[in-house]
């Protein structure tokens, strides 16, 4: 799959160049509180750090992006004693979204977007515990599409003018179809613009 994603990549840059649109690259870490969703119960929220993910952007103009991302992913949640189910939970996340600038003043223009998030999710060793720790129930393991809306607030410093920016986000994604994974997340990240 990772060598399927890297070929629009590989292909789609000199076009791009050629066009004379701006785009970048980067990288970032996020931090989120999540939740999971199926037919046989619900986990309790955690918090979580997830690993790099990686992006692009391209200038539409000078106030809307477009910004595509992939990352991998590798998380438990333990079942809690007030009966919240515990798993593992593996997989990948691809996600697009669109971005408008809002100049709140003359040095103040953070960018706002929607846009959408699609994680292929492996959920293992799903159990149960009653309130004194012992195992009462495990369920079989399952695989999943999870769809879900994204909401996004974004700001960029850009370092000097090299090209190099520093991120912070603040996301939010709802489940629109399959088991749900839903949650909140603010991340930090490092792009150059070409």
């Amino acid at each position: 799959m990772k060598k399927l994603l890297l070929i629009p990549v590989i292909f789609c840059t000199p076009a791009i160049y050629a066009a004379g649109l701006d785009y970048s690259i980067g990288a970032s870490v996020s931090n989120a509180s999540v939740k999971y969703e199926d037919d046989n119960g619900t986990t309790a929220n955690e918090t979580l750090v997830f690993p790099v993910r990686l992006f692009g952007e391209l200038k539409m103009d000078k106030i809307n992006k477009f910004q595509a991302g992939f990352r991998t992913f590798d998380f438990d949640i333990d079942a809690t004693r007030q009966g919240d189910m515990g798993a593992t939970f593996e997989g990948s996340q691809i996600d697009a979204g669109w971005l408008h600038q809002v100049r709140l003043g003359r040095y103040i223009k953070p960018w706002f977007g929607i846009g959408t998030r699609i994680s292929f999710l492996d959920v293992t060793g799903r159990h149960r515990i009653d309130s004194e720790g012992f195992l009462i129930e495990r369920y079989e393991p399952t695989s999943d599409t999870v769809i879900a809306a994204m909401v996004q607030g974004y700001y960029e410093w850009a370092i000097g003018r090299s090209g190099w920016y520093i991120d912070a986000s603040v996301t939010y994604e709802a489940p629109i179809s399959g088991d749900t994974l839903e949650g909140t997340g603010a991340g930090v990240g490092v792009k150059v613009e070409f």
